[in-house]
């Protein structure tokens, strides 16, 4: 068996507009990334995978240090955190992408990653129109990985989210970019939105999506499927029933074309991909 810590930190309030954190930090990324878990908060049983599927993007937790703080400014409020240290979180990819040839024939490979020397920070406002707020975030670092001997590589990563959120209708908005050396890019982003028929019954929609970029790689040089290895393309259909405020049971369907995130279940799908130039 294996434990792992998911957070363990301690935090020093001298007021409202300041507190801070030292320890195993939850990352402030986004809108939801420090509530991965709490699934009574988005409308969907999973997150949109784009931003928070372990793409590099945003880890559960950084090891480190920060600050963060609410100030008043007029009939406006932001909020802030600024953080150093390590970030650590987990990478799945298709075996193919790896930079690893024994992994080449897996359906997709999952193995650690961290981001050292890193700092970045979150700012998030709330508009004096009810429900609405927005804000940016970013990091950077040096990025090493469990199954590479390659030289880190800088990682760069920008973000950008909205969100309007009333008691019945809410609609959240985010779009993001990732640098990763020469390694790779990845364009990512998402729309969702649901809206409560009734106190008991919810529907939602979302549209989600990434590109991956890999510079100076002929992509027509390689394998016919390769291309379809680095696009996420997803529309999602959902409906929950809330018992009530904490209990909700969600149900939904989802059509996705590209194969970052869906992967063959076996290796020999992969060999026959291969051989074919077609992966379902």
């Amino acid at each position: 068996q294996q434990v792992e810590l998911d957070y363990a930190f301690a935090e020093w309030a001298f007021s409202d507009a300041a507190r801070v954190r030292a320890g195993r930090v939850k990352h402030p990324f986004g809108i939801y990334g420090e509530i991965f878990d709490v699934g009574t908060v988005g409308p969907f049983y999973s997150l949109p995978a784009s931003l928070y599927a372990p793409n590099g993007f945003t880890a559960r937790a950084y090891n480190g240090a920060g600050i963060t703080g609410t100030v008043p400014v007029g009939a406006w409020s932001v909020q802030y955190d600024v953080y150093g240290g390590q970030i650590e979180g987990d990478f799945e990819t298709p075996g193919l992408l790896s930079t690893v040839r024994d992994y080449y024939a897996e359906p997709s490979i999952r193995f650690g990653y961290r981001v050292e020397n890193s700092y970045g920070g979150r700012l998030n406002v709330t508009a004096p129109v009810e429900g609405l707020s927005f804000g940016v975030s970013s990091y950077t670092g040096q990025a090493y990985t469990d199954i590479s001997s390659v030289d880190a590589a800088k990682r760069d990563v920008y973000a950008a989210h909205a969100e309007y959120a009333l008691d019945r209708f809410a609609i959240r908005a985010e779009a993001g970019h990732l640098k990763n050396g020469d390694d790779f890019n990845i364009n990512s982003g998402y729309v969702e939105t649901s809206y409560k028929i009734t106190d008991k019954w919810q529907v939602a929609g979302r549209w989600d999506q990434q590109d991956v970029i890999l510079p100076g790689v002929n992509l027509s040089r390689l394998p016919a499927i390769f291309p379809q290895l680095l696009d996420h393309r997803e529309a999602a259909l959902g409906v929950s029933y809330w018992f009530n405020p904490n209990v909700v049971v969600r149900g939904s369907v989802h059509r996705i074309d590209g194969n970052r995130f869906a992967y063959p279940d076996t290796g020999a799908e992969v060999a026959s991909a291969l051989a074919t130039g077609e992966l379902d």
